[in-house]
């Protein structure tokens, strides 16, 4: 079976691959007349011998009436059906994954997981208070060697030395800031931790808000706690910059959901949220803390209308943000399919705070 899209991601047509057209004058003509052939056409027989799809395998359903809303979503996936519900929808509605077995590297994914990994350990081990950034950068080199050696040693891939050197890098620089951040007095509290869920209350039903959270410190001089997420992908804009004066919405739901979900155990202690960003560059900031100024309740207002467009099956927008996997474009009929013009990268409706 050849799938092929009939437009690029920028809109430009596209043949198929040679490769398909591959074959003798006779079986080339009935290639091109299928792949060309109307779109209401009967798709042809199978051949003598192949069997036809299974009665098992079942199409992506397209009545939204036959799966119900999710009763708790994480407050990370929220961004996802703000830039595209048909991604949501796919992901962490139907469960969809991509496999493959053409890792040559660790991706970007598999990179962050093993820093939080070694951070989560960090700030569990001896020197979580420590203030001296070469017993720091001494210590997490050495559980990132542990870690590479039990998870990697037998891996031939080219590529890891360098990305070990990379990561190494990276958490020295880190040990730099995590000492000035223990000299200005703040302490780590809890790492990786998972809060009682948010009950979000939306036209009398709930839906539970939840999420683990990188680290949470307190700084007792200051009476200021600051819920931190760890990041280390390309560096982008502070928590901040997710929130638009101009039209009153987030793109991104996470930091605020996070500080709803911590701010009822601190009996109304201030707080703030922000990124701590382990950038491969080594000029990049790396916090952005950021309190509440009444913005976190728009988020609140937001998570509500998506969980209303769920509810009602809204399910089938796909936006223009690009999936992170090629499988998942061709789901969407990516090239196929484009959004109409004048939607916003958020996709149509993110900007639409109410219902």
């Amino acid at each position: 079976v050849a799938v092929s899209a009939r437009e690029g991601s920028r809109g430009e047509p596209q043949g198929a691959s040679r490769l398909v057209f591959a074959a003798g004058m006779e079986e080339l003509a009935q290639r091109v007349e299928q792949f060309f052939q109307a779109a209401d056409s009967k798709p042809p027989a199978p051949p003598e011998g192949v069997q036809a799809l299974s009665p098992k395998v079942q199409p992506l359903p397209h009545d939204p009436g036959q799966l119900a809303a999710p009763l708790e979503l994480r407050a990370t996936s929220l961004r996802t059906f703000l830039e595209s519900p048909y991604q949501f929808y796919v992901k962490h509605v139907l469960g969809l994954e991509c496999v493959d077995d053409h890792a040559r590297e660790l991706d970007g994914a598999q990179f962050g997981t093993l820093v939080h990994a070694l951070l989560a350990d960090f700030g569990r081990g001896p020197l979580a208070d420590s203030d001296d950034p070469a017993a720091i950068a001494d210590w997490l080199l050495q559980r990132s060697a542990q870690v590479f050696q039990e998870r990697y040693a037998g891996q031939p891939w080219p590529a890891l030395p360098v990305q070990f050197a990379q990561l190494n890098w990276r958490l020295r620089q880190f040990a730099q800031h995590q000492a000035q951040l223990a000299k200005e007095g703040w302490r780590i509290v809890k790492v990786e931790d998972s809060p009682p869920p948010l009950e979000l209350d939306v036209d009398g039903q709930s839906v539970r808000i939840v999420g683990r959270i990188d680290r949470i410190d307190y700084h007792a001089g200051q009476g200021l706690w600051r819920v931190l997420d760890y990041k280390t992908g390309a560096q982008s804009g502070s928590p901040n910059s997710a929130y638009s004066q101009k039209s009153q919405t987030w793109s991104d739901l996470q930091l605020p959901l996070y500080g709803e979900l911590v701010r009822p155990q601190l009996g109304g202690a201030r707080l703030e949220v922000g990124h701590a960003w382990l950038a491969a560059d080594s000029h990049a900031r790396f916090l952005d803390p950021y309190a509440d100024d009444g913005s976190w309740q728009v988020a609140l207002e937001q998570a509500r209308a998506c969980v209303r467009k769920m509810r009602r099956g809204e399910w089938f927008q796909v936006g223009r943000s690009m999936p992170y996997r090629w499988e998942l474009a061709f789901l969407e009929g990516r090239g196929a399919i484009r959004p109409p013009a004048g939607e916003s990268d958020a996709g149509p409706d993110a900007e639409q705070v109410g219902a």
